[in-house]
């Protein structure tokens, strides 16, 4: 469940499946292909007590028998000198289509923790999720059910007047700065409804906000842009992050970063060492804004007094 939370590769889970071969603890779909899972909850357990056979694996004797397909058995400790190969991401002994893996309660626990460093909610809200499951035995879990995918707000509390006017152009990153107050959060609302396709990140929304301090960490800067850019969990370093963006050549808008110098300054360095990487992979132009937002103020009076 988790590995289909993060990574987003798994399609469907099927718990206690009826099937036509011992291996029903779990059913896993990935695109086209079906894995058939077992778990086993075994002391003292070598290779050398395995037999494996075309159609069943003995296991000290006890014949369990395999499907036509991919078939992988956990056991929570086997002594594997040697894997020979990986599977959903896990090092395997394969034999045919068998792969038996080593995974204990401890080394479980080490993974998820590692998969949810960065989104240590997310954890608690997937264990809740998965629970309910088991209770209501919904046991066929798609991966278009599961909790929608939690990135920060970027709606601005206070409404945003829209002038109907494009104001400036820009290519990949608009780094706005002008003195508090004078309405470069809202021009930023409208730049991003004229450009499609845009990247935002704000670091302030409103003085509710129950957001507003993990925002201003640089860590979860890069983790909530993973989130919107690939809609998964899995951890991608800040030069993955670029690379990608610079690829798309998309619009990327970053408001408030003052609140980081002002309330996070040990944190503003990487954020500038970000953005200078940006800059360094894409066509981009910074802007003084303040001719731009002295019209934006205009415009926004006219219209006002309008209505």
């Amino acid at each position: 469940m988790v590995k289909m939370d993060v990574e987003r590769q798994i399609d469907k889970l099927e718990i206690e499946t009826t099937v036509n071969n011992n291996f029903d603890d779990i059913n896993v779909s990935v695109s086209d292909q079906i894995m058939f899972c077992q778990i086993k909850d075994m002391d003292n357990i070598r290779l050398d007590d395995l037999t494996i056979e075309k159609d069943y694996i003995l296991i000290k004797n006890k014949q369990h028998k395999l499907s036509e397909k991919t078939n992988i058995i956990f056991f929570k400790h086997i002594d594997i000198e040697n894997n020979n190969s990986t599977i959903l991401g896990f090092p395997a002994y394969q034999q045919d289509n068998l792969y038996i893996i080593s995974l204990s309660r401890y080394d479980s626990s080490q993974i998820i923790e590692e998969l949810y460093e960065y989104n240590s909610k997310r954890e608690s809200v997937i264990n809740q999720f998965f629970n309910l499951r088991l209770d209501t035995r919904h046991l066929i879990i798609g991966k278009a059910e599961l909790p929608v995918i939690d990135i920060y707000n970027t709606q601005l509390l206070e409404k945003t007047i829209d002038v109907g006017r494009k104001l400036l152009e820009f290519n990949d990153i608009l780094f706005i700065e002008g003195k508090p107050g004078v309405g470069k959060s809202h021009l930023t609302t409208c730049l991003a409804e004229e450009y499609e396709n845009n990247l935002m990140y704000r670091f302030w929304v409103s003085n509710q906000d129950k957001d507003y301090d993990s925002r201003l960490l640089f860590r979860n800067f890069i983790s909530n842009i993973s989130k919107e850019l690939f809609s998964d969990y899995r951890y991608r370093s800040e030069d993955e992050i670029i690379e990608y963006l610079s690829s798309k050549k998309n619009p990327v808008i970053i408001d408030g970063l003052d609140h980081v110098e002002n309330y996070k300054p040990s944190e503003l360095e990487q954020f500038i060492s970000f953005i200078d990487k940006l800059k360094g992979k894409t066509v981009e132009r910074y802007f003084n804004l303040h001719d731009a937002l002295k019209e934006f103020h205009n415009l926004l009076l006219m219209k006002v007094k309008m209505t």
